[in-house]
């Protein structure tokens, strides 16, 4: 198409069409089928998981992080978490009840960072949607300098509420 379009402008009479090569930077998400979390206890339970967009991975192929999880509603909920060290080491499963996808969105994007600066080595956000078929809706996060990177993905509804139900 690039080629294409500089023909078309060279043969319109445009005489300073140049191409030029440029990196793009671009993340791609591994195999669906690779793409998974397990309950381990207190009873095993296959849950639906899907890597954010420009989530870094999780260990490589063979290798599990196990962790235990820790679910929270909020930011502030996580924060009083991380003051006491209670989320060190830990999977944050973010819970935020349904607003709209404009309050909710920010649970998404800053999920990994938030998490990571209170010691999280994951963290699962829940998909950002008020109603769901046991469906997984993924969409972009992003990190900052100076903090810890740490593998982020949406789970369903479903399985949040499960989570959330047996922590209570």
């Amino acid at each position: 198409a690039i080629d294409w379009t500089a023909r078309e402008m060279r043969a319109d009479g445009l005489d300073s069409v140049e191409l030029i090569n440029v990196t793009v930077p671009v993340w791609r998400r591994g195999s669906r089928s690779a793409s998974y979390a397990s309950l381990i206890s207190p009873r095993h339970a296959d849950l639906a998981v899907m890597a954010l967009g420009g989530s870094v991975p999780t260990p490589g192929p063979g290798e599990a992080l196990e962790a235990e999880a820790v679910v929270v509603s909020s930011y502030g909920e996580l924060r009083t978490m991380g003051a006491i060290g209670s989320a060190d080491g830990k999977i944050v499963v973010l819970d935020a009840a349904w607003v709209s996808y404009d309050e909710n969105y920010e649970y998404r994007s800053r999920a990994a960072v938030e998490a990571a600066r209170v010691g999280a080595v994951a963290v699962l956000v829940r998909s950002l949607t008020p109603h769901s078929i046991y469906s997984v809706h993924t969409g972009g996060m992003h990190y900052e300098p100076g903090v810890v990177q740490i593998p982020a993905g949406a789970i369903t509804t479903e399985d949040a509420d499960m989570l959330r139900r047996m922590q209570d």
